[in-house]
């Protein structure tokens, strides 16, 4: 069975897609959506290991919130049963949120996104953490891909971040 995945942050990358997948997205499944009554917000909280540091951190990332009036800007692709397993897995802090009718255009197939919605995974307000030079670098590949157009649409439809930003690569720890 297929599915389609909303991506919205590091799932808009191809690449990152390609590592997790096997594969890259095909030609034409690879197409540009909206969610609404969503936010993007930077609020998924996971330790990581900093190589500029040259320790741990508590690094924060994408994630979708509920907000009745808005919407964001992703894409979507098609995987089956056990690519979608490889991606929960991936994104195992995450939630996968059935979609279907929140999506324009709307699908022909069942939709998800992968929402963090667990507090122990959460960005506290005042909480000290960082957001990754590298995430941000990733997100802006992703972005390029669909054009100009998308990505000023991205900058509008994601709330600041308000942490500061690391350099370097780094690794999740859990």
């Amino acid at each position: 069975m297929s599915t389609l995945v909303f991506g919205y942050g590091s799932l808009l990358n191809a690449g990152s897609i390609e590592r997790t997948l096997g594969r890259t997205p095909a030609h034409g499944e690879f197409t540009p959506a909206r969610l609404r009554d969503h936010e993007r917000v930077w609020d998924y909280s996971a330790q990581v290991h900093a190589d500029a540091i040259e320790g741990e951190v508590q690094a924060v990332f994408l994630n979708l919130r509920a907000c009745h009036g808005a919407s964001v800007n992703g894409a979507l692709f098609v995987v089956d049963d056990r690519e979608l397993r490889l991606l929960a897995t991936r994104e195992r802090f995450y939630s996968m949120v059935e979609v279907n009718g929140l999506l324009n255009p709307a699908p022909h197939m069942r939709a998800v996104a992968f929402i963090c919605t667990n507090p122990l995974h959460l960005a506290a307000v005042g909480q000290e953490a960082c957001i990754m030079q590298g995430y941000i670098e990733l997100v802006r590949e992703g972005c390029a891909s669909f054009g100009q157009e998308f990505i000023d649409e991205f900058g509008r439809t994601t709330r600041p971040a308000g942490f500061p930003v690391v350099q370097g690569p780094y690794r999740f720890m859990r």
